[in-house]
Formats: C-alpha cells, structure tokens, sequence
C-alpha cells in the first residue's frame, strides 16, 4: 500500500461507501464501528473510484466469484463461450463487464435456471462483433441482466 494515497471502506452487500481515509507512514487507523461485510480497496484513482482488474481469456470460461467487478477481455479468432454456472454462489449486485477485442464470437450463455434477459427478450447474450462490450448484472435470484453491444 502506498503512503499518501486514499483507502475507501466499502460495504460489499451494496457497495456504498462508508468511509475513506488519507494514509500516512507510521499511524493507527481506527475505523468506526460498522457491521456487516467489508471490502479495503486501496491506491483509489482520482474521482474517488478504482481500477477493474482486466482479465485476458483466450478460451471459454465459467464464471467464478473472483470474476466479479472485473473486465474480462476475449481475444479469440474463434468464437468463445462465456459461461453463468447454475450453483447459487452469486450474490445479487454480482457484475462482470466483457470485451470482445478480437474476431472470434463472444457468446454468454446461462447454465440450468439461470436466465439472461436482454433488449429484445431472454436467451443468450451475443457480443455484436470487435471491440463490443457488455455487462451482465444479477438482479434478482437466476436473473441476469445484459446491457451493452449484443444482438437482439
């Protein structure tokens, strides 16, 4: 961590922030008492928000928890699946931007009863051509959400 920059206290059930702080070298920090589950981003980027972690995927990939609030960046020349697993391990609020920055099809699909609803109906998510991105958002329990450059 880096002396001089800004560590935000963030609630992970809902993401608002609920303290930040400016760090020193050689100090205590005592944060106030607040319950629940919580998140320490640190080296916080000017406006008050941080940096995604860019994952780069050359082959189909499941989703997994670590993969939420991140890019995932397809580069592919052959079309790539992305896939929504149906084990219940996804919060509400669990969100994943991804890019298509190569050729190949990016395909999101929902596994069992998970369900994508998109412009135009439910179904897969497809990634209208190079350099389209989308996010998916749960909403609600097997409901996600897919907002950005996908085919109707």
């Amino acid at each position: 961590m880096n002396f001089g920059n800004a560590i935000t206290l963030i609630r992970t059930s809902f993401n608002a922030v609920i303290d930040t702080l400016t760090l020193t070298a050689n100090r205590t920090y005592n944060l106030p008492d607040k319950s629940g589950t919580f998140a320490l981003l640190d080296d916080v980027g000017s406006g008050g928000s941080s940096n995604k972690v860019v994952n780069t995927i050359t082959e189909n990939k499941t989703l997994l928890l670590s993969d939420s609030n991140t890019i995932i960046r397809c580069n592919n020349t052959d079309g790539l699946t992305i896939t929504i697993p149906s084990a219940n391990v996804f919060s509400i609020g669990y969100s994943v931007d991804i890019v298509q920055i190569n050729t190949g099809q990016v395909t999101i699909v929902g596994e069992g009863g998970e369900i994508i609803k998109k412009i135009g109906g439910t179904g897969n998510a497809i990634l209208i051509g190079q350099f389209a991105g989308c996010s998916v958002t749960k909403l609600v329990a097997n409901e996600w959400y897919a907002t950005g450059d996908i085919s109707i």
